[in-house]
């Protein structure tokens, strides 16, 4: 009788698809697996978040009431801080529109001018840094050519008490203007109407103590502002008054043409070179 050993073949391939299977079903969930994550990664910031939109065409200067806005959703990716949630329409109601919106315009903060407004300035302002509105006329504030961001330098013109006669001299130097009138630094001038482009306030930036100046200042006299590059962060070392003396003697105007020669000359204007 022949004792012949079992044969392998049947239980190696049972072990082989065993194996295979395995393999599959793992490669299967890692593909189920990456897929997943692709279309979450796809997804994600897709979801919806509701906003203020123009529900109209409304012109600058509107007092905004619930009729002209409506809500429509976005996908959150797009959503910026800038950009008015639909929550905040009670708190945009009886705001006023300085800027131009199409019906379907979404509706940002700074088109508006209201309490909104007036939240993100202050919370604009770094530590230790106060807001103030000054008076200005159109001669006062270069022709109303200066603008929210602009550095300019205060100048005060007063009669002194003591020898009553007419005085100029320089308050306070390189001072960063936040709005003019009702247009702040964020807004898109151009496409302000005249009308708002107009103002008779800026609102500058100062520490506590150089507001004290400015108030006391506008009490005795007439601000007057020169505008100045941003990058210019000179001062002056002498801040000497300025009165009728002064002018007539003439002496301080040398000094200032001296110094002037010395400095980089403006950009001039070629007349006649095409002739």
């Amino acid at each position: 009788m022949n004792n012949e050993a079992p044969s392998s073949d049947g239980s190696s391939s049972s072990k082989t698809y065993v194996v295979a299977a395995v393999l599959a079903g793992l490669a299967g969930m890692l593909a189920y697996s990456s897929i997943s994550q692709r279309r979450a990664e796809v997804e994600a910031g897709w979801e919806p978040t509701p906003v203020l939109v123009a529900a109209r065409d409304i012109p600058p200067g509107t007092i905004l009431d619930q009729d002209m806005l409506r809500i429509e959703p976005i996908p959150s990716r797009l959503m910026t801080p800038s950009i008015v949630r639909a929550d905040l329409l009670a708190t945009v109601q009886d705001s006023k529109l300085l800027l131009p919106m199409k019906k379907g315009d979404l509706l940002n903060h700074n088109m508006i001018h209201g309490t909104q407004m007036a939240e993100a300035l202050s919370q604009g302002l770094v530590m230790g840094v106060r807001a103030l509105s000054i008076r200005v006329s159109v001669e006062s504030s270069v022709n109303r050519m200066v603008r929210p961001n602009d550095h300019i330098d205060l100048l005060l013109t007063y009669r002194d008490p003591t020898t009553r006669t007419v005085t100029t001299q320089t308050l306070l130097e390189n001072i960063v203007v936040l709005a003019t009138g009702e247009v702040y630094g964020a807004t898109e001038i151009a496409f302000v109407d005249e009308e708002t482009r107009k103002y008779v306030t800026i609102t500058v930036e100062l520490t506590p103590q150089e507001v004290e100046l400015a108030v006391q200042a506008q009490s005795m006299g007439a601000i007057y502002m020169s505008l100045r590059n941003p990058d210019d962060t000179e001062v002056m070392e002498d801040r000497a008054r300025t009165n009728v003396e002064t002018i007539m003697t003439g002496e301080r105007a040398d000094q200032l043409r001296n110094k002037r020669r010395k400095a980089p000359r403006l950009p001039q204007v070629l007349r006649g070179a095409g002739k």
